[in-house]
């Protein structure tokens, strides 16, 4: 009888299937410094596991840092003083209500409350971005989970912000306080990225309220975000796009709406 031949014998290979594309592992440190420089494998990388904790407190680090460089500078107040006295509804004030308005503003308890709204207005709106994010591509055949979600909300806005942050802060070290005027609340900061910087933003608010969000630092958060919704969230370019841009024109037609609720109109 013929014994058989094992050295000839082989196991069958594995049958093919999708393979899960994981980036390499990266630490939430570095993910901090790579998402500028290789985005894709740094979303790659926080598939499995999603970070953004330590993104989210930079961003408010930040973000309240360029608020207290204002209020040594000018005064937190001194700013919503002078947008009051640009909004039509000043004028229909009386003396002694805009002196009482004047007060609040300048007084600690608004201080106060302004300081906090940052804080929870960010941690706020990064868990509803990362909600819509979860279900949009769900929606449109990704497979993510809501974690996912929120990290590409987090680390799409906060490689821009940081840069938008460090920019503006230089520029408010460089300005005299004379210099400073309150409309660089609309008009994406005291570094005006966009075509803002072509009109007059006070008498144009509609227009203001179109071309504010089309600024270099809003185009590099929107390219991160489809990078991010195509890599971690397994959608398709078109899906990730169609997201990205619908919400930025969902923004801008709500800008739109408030300039003619709340700034009087194209003037």
């Amino acid at each position: 009888m013929e014994e058989p031949n094992n050295a000839e014998w082989q196991a069958p290979p594995p049958p093919e299937g999708p393979v899960e594309e994981e980036g390499p592992q990266m630490s939430e440190v570095a993910t901090l410094a790579n998402i500028f420089i290789e985005p894709g494998n740094t979303f790659r990388a926080m598939r499995a596991k999603p970070k953004f904790l330590l993104a989210l407190i930079i961003m408010i680090v930040v973000s309240l840092g360029f608020w207290f460089a204002i209020d040594q500078k000018i005064g937190v107040g001194e700013v919503f003083i002078d947008q009051m006295k640009k909004s039509p509804q000043y004028e229909q004030m009386d003396g002694p209500t805009r002196e009482k308005a004047a007060g609040f503003y300048r007084g600690p308890l608004f201080k106060g409350f302004f300081f906090g709204i940052i804080v929870i207005g960010s941690i706020f709106v990064v868990f509803i971005g990362g909600l819509i994010y979860w279900l949009l591509a769900n929606a449109m055949g990704g497979s993510a989970r809501y974690l996912q979600g929120v990290s590409v909300w987090v680390y799409s806005s906060y490689a821009p912000a940081l840069v938008a942050v460090i920019a503006n802060i230089l520029v408010l070290l460089l300005k005299s306080k004379d210099d400073i005027d309150s409309s660089f609340m609309q008009s994406g900061g005291l570094v005006r990225a966009n075509p803002t910087a072509l009109i007059d933003t006070t008498h144009s608010p509609v227009l203001n309220a179109i071309l504010a969000p089309i600024d270099l630092f809003g185009i590099f958060a929107l390219i991160l975000g489809v990078i991010g919704l195509r890599t971690m969230m397994k959608i398709s370019n078109s899906s990730a796009w169609s997201i990205a841009l619908g919400l930025k024109l969902l923004g801008i037609i709500i800008g739109i709406a408030s300039a003619l609720i709340f700034g009087g109109g194209t003037k």
